[in-house]
């Protein structure tokens, strides 16, 4: 009889062992779910944000292709500063608002 207590001992020591490995084992399974979440949420971030970098990058190039062409200057220079060349007058028309 005292070998089938130490016999049922030992099983119920191994099945305390197993149940705290499996709630072990869980706890970091569910962690680790959390943790992949999260990160899959920030790559959509991220990946959000590189294609608006990414948009305005083009953006920006295109706008320093112009910025380059002295004939863009030029108008562009004339049309937002009101620039003129010598013997040029400029006039101000009132808009349909007025």
């Amino acid at each position: 009889m005292n070998q089938r207590r130490g016999k049922s001992l030992v099983s119920s020591i191994v099945s305390v062992l197993l149940v705290a490995a499996t709630v072990f084992f869980t706890m970091d399974f569910l962690q680790a779910s959390s943790d992949m979440k999260r990160l899959e949420e920030q790559l959509t971030v991220s990946k959000d944000a590189l294609d608006s970098i990414q948009r305005d990058n083009v953006e920006l190039q295109k706008q320093k292709e112009k910025l380059s062409d002295p004939n863009y200057m030029k108008d562009y220079a004339r049309g937002n500063f009101m620039l003129s060349q010598e013997g040029e007058q400029i006039f101000i028309l009132p808009s349909k608002d007025n």
